[in-house]
């Protein structure tokens, strides 16, 4: 339906690989190329043999932002994508989403204030 989702715990299947992880979450669909993953999260790309378990966490979530990704996605919906990062690594993050905010809506829950206002358009507080 277009709509892409990453929860707060990131879904990633930890045992396998990065790349297994991406061919897994393309599976059933038309995709044949992770280059616009690569391109939102470059790093991903020197990591395509190792385990996603041994990632670090803001390298964990980019695996599953881009699994998330993959397809033609016109919604993404972020929960808590900085929970437990690293303030270099929410960083990180959110210049991609700046990228992706420019080809997918974005939905963001976010406790993260400073960088929920540097990405939104729009804000609810609750």
């Amino acid at each position: 339906m277009g709509i892409g989702y990453v929860s707060e715990y990131r879904g990633i299947f930890p045992e396998l690989t990065v790349s297994e992880n991406l061919m897994l979450a393309a599976s059933g669909s038309k995709i044949k190329s992770y280059e616009q993953i690569f391109d939102y999260f470059p790093v991903l790309k020197n990591y395509l043999e190792t385990n996603a378990g041994s990632l670090s966490g803001g390298e964990q979530q980019m695996l599953a932002i881009g699994r998330a990704l993959l397809g033609d996605k016109k919604l993404l919906i972020l929960d808590e994508p900085t929970q437990g990062l690293a303030p270099l690594a929410a960083k990180s993050l959110v210049t991609s989403f700046h990228k992706i905010k420019g080809k997918t809506s974005i939905l963001l829950v976010e406790q993260n204030v400073n960088l929920t206002l540097d990405l939104a358009d729009r804000v609810y507080v609750m």
